[in-house]
């Protein structure tokens, strides 16, 4: 429990650090605002070809739908840069003395910077969306559960990401293989667009994948809302958090062995 109260002291710091960090997040709030813009035209000239009733969605619920996964991914702190410069630099094995898990301090000091993102992108988000569509989502109720399914999202994220920090180990630097997992967010996890314009066989290998629970499936509820789904989601995140620290605490018991073996 000691141990815990230490881990958890380092998120409320990095939660408080953030905000102290001006320039990066209204750069990153503008990003958010301009992805929801430039899809909302998207699709606005799209309906103006086809007749909208044909489309899978409606202009709202488009919007909410991307204004949901961008919150999601822009949230999401870029902890595996920390990870790979502890392991280039060698400065983890300065953390190896201490009685703390190096593991779970940079784990927690990230998704504190993560739920700082989380507060203020969420309200931002829905500000824009409901100016640029002028309707709130239709099944109100839903989004409670969406914004904890986000979270869960957010936090399995953290763990990939940390997991490919790691591999800086073998890989020398991971951001080329941080790239390719940002690739399979955006075409596996449908961050732009949902999966349900998809060809059938594509869609099914993508919903079996982390990818689809982390995106995809949590923001389609602001168009398909449905409690017993939502339950479904939750349940699929948790297994894929367990999943992913499995492989995680794996990693850097072989990454904390290899470097022991060979002197630091």
């Amino acid at each position: 429990m000691h141990a815990l109260g230490k881990h958890i002291a380092f998120l409320k710091i990095s939660f408080f650090e953030t905000l102290k960090h001006h320039g990066k997040l209204y750069g990153r709030l503008f990003l958010y605002m301009l992805i929801i813009l430039i899809i909302s035209q998207l699709w606005q000239a799209i309906s103006l070809e086809r007749n909208i009733e044909n489309l899978p969605f409606t202009f709202a619920q488009i919007v909410w739908y991307v204004a949901i996964t961008e919150w999601i991914v822009m949230s999401s702190y870029r902890s595996y840069i920390i990870f790979d410069d502890d392991i280039r630099t060698g400065n983890i094995v300065c953390f190896f003395t201490r009685p703390l898990s190096y593991f779970m301090m940079r784990h927690m000091q990230t998704i504190g910077s993560t739920l700082t993102n989380a507060v203020i992108f969420i309200w931002f988000g829905i500000a824009v969306s409901y100016l640029i569509t002028d309707h709130t989502p239709d099944a109100l109720y839903i989004v409670p559960f969406i914004i904890v399914l986000g979270l869960l999202a957010m936090l399995l994220d953290q763990i990939f990401q940390a997991i490919i920090g790691l591999c800086a180990l073998w890989l020398q630097e991971s951001q080329s293989f941080f790239l390719i997992y940002q690739k399979m967010l955006f075409i596996m996890g449908g961050l732009l667009f949902p999966l349900d314009i998809y060809p059938d066989w594509a869609k099914e290998i993508a919903l079996n994948s982390p990818f689809a629970a982390m995106l995809y499936k949590p923001a389609k509820l602001i168009y398909d809302p449905s409690l017993s789904d939502a339950l479904n989601i939750l349940i699929e995140l948790i297994i894929w958090c367990g999943i992913g620290y499995t492989v995680a605490f794996a990693v850097f018991a072989i990454c904390q062995r290899k470097l022991e073996i060979n002197g630091g």
